[in-house]
């Protein structure tokens, strides 16, 4: 049995299997070689030594798809505030995924880019901290590699009065001004 390049062409096969019989049939065990290029139009055929023939393709495009690594860091903002739109979070292209997964704290949305390694995403009113996930995954059952980053969402500090003190000072006199406490105010 011979397996053709990811194109479909068999000017180079590669053998991936034999069977040694004199019966007109049976089994060939086939094993596609590992480090064989990720790919979506690979072939097989099998060619006979005694008659010396060489079979058709099977017809059917295979796809090969290798196992998914490095997922990388994800990048972006690590502090945001509530109600934020536009924050752009990505990762280096994970090596052969075929499709990405990101997962978002409650109250954030993906605006852009939800099956590549770069999204957009904007924060609700009520958005709380949490972690942003990627995984990077293909086809194959065991093909699949994440990262994780935190995210801490603050919230929009609100005035709670007016400031209050002297309107009117003279040059090199000093004057105290205060103003209600802000609500989640973290400084002033």
């Amino acid at each position: 049995a011979q397996l053709s390049n990811s194109a479909g062409s068999f000017a180079s096969p590669v053998s991936i299997g034999t069977l040694a019989s004199t019966a007109n049939s049976g089994t060939i065990a086939c094993t596609i070689p590992g480090g064989t290029a990720q790919g979506l139009g690979y072939r097989i055929r099998v060619v006979s030594s005694n008659p010396a023939i060489t079979g058709s393709d099977n017809g059917t495009n295979i796809s090969i798809y290798q196992t998914v690594s490095n997922a990388g860091t994800i990048t972006g903002s690590s502090i945001v505030c509530q109600s934020q739109t536009g924050v752009v979070y990505s990762v280096p292209a994970i090596t052969n995924a075929t499709t990405y997964t990101w997962t978002l704290p409650t109250g954030a949305s993906i605006t852009a880019g939800s099956n590549t390694n770069s999204i957009t995403v904007s924060y609700s009113a009520s958005a709380i901290s949490g972690t942003i996930t990627v995984t990077g995954s293909n086809p194959c059952s065991t093909g699949s590699t994440s990262a994780a980053f935190a995210v801490t969402v603050n919230v929009i500090p609100v005035a709670a009065g007016a400031i209050s003190g002297s309107g009117f000072i003279c040059q090199n006199q000093s004057a105290t001004y205060s103003v209600g406490a802000i609500t989640n105010a973290t400084s002033y």
